[in-house]
């Protein structure tokens, strides 16, 4: 099979959901999927914490670059991520917004929509099979 640029978008979406579930820009082994950077840890844990926040919110920027780039070359993909558009918005927040960053919100997306986005691209991924 002849990997598209929506399956290869996809398998980077889902290292960098990976990336900030863990805290790093290393991709995690399976164990370590629910998150050593956040896992156990509380908003204001998160607010403190420099080093962990910039060890996450990269990877948000990264994965709504990912989504527009999708969106631009595949937009029958990005549209299977129901939340696209806000997920590149929210990248493009951090981007611009650096100084003025909302870490609740922030710590909001962590907890409540990463997950629900990594099913989505998982299942994605699993619909299109093994790259070649």
């Amino acid at each position: 099979m002849v990997p598209t640029p929506g399956r290869e978008g996809s398998r980077h979406l889902v290292s960098c959901i990976l990336r900030v579930r863990n805290g790093s820009r290393t991709l995690p082994t399976p164990a370590r999927l629910s998150g050593r950077a956040t896992q156990e840890r509380s908003l204001d844990i998160y607010e403190q914490d420099a080093l962990i926040r910039s060890a996450v919110e990269p990877n948000f920027e990264i994965i709504g670059e990912a989504l527009n780039r999708i969106r631009r070359t595949d937009p029958a993909t990005a549209a299977r991520v129901p939340e696209h558009d806000d997920i590149i918005a929210f990248r493009n927040l951090l981007i611009h917004g650096y100084d003025v960053v909302d870490h609740a919100r922030v710590w909001q997306v962590i907890k409540d929509d990463l997950p629900r986005l990594q099913e989505q691209v998982e299942k994605l991924l699993g619909e299109v099979g093994p790259s070649s």
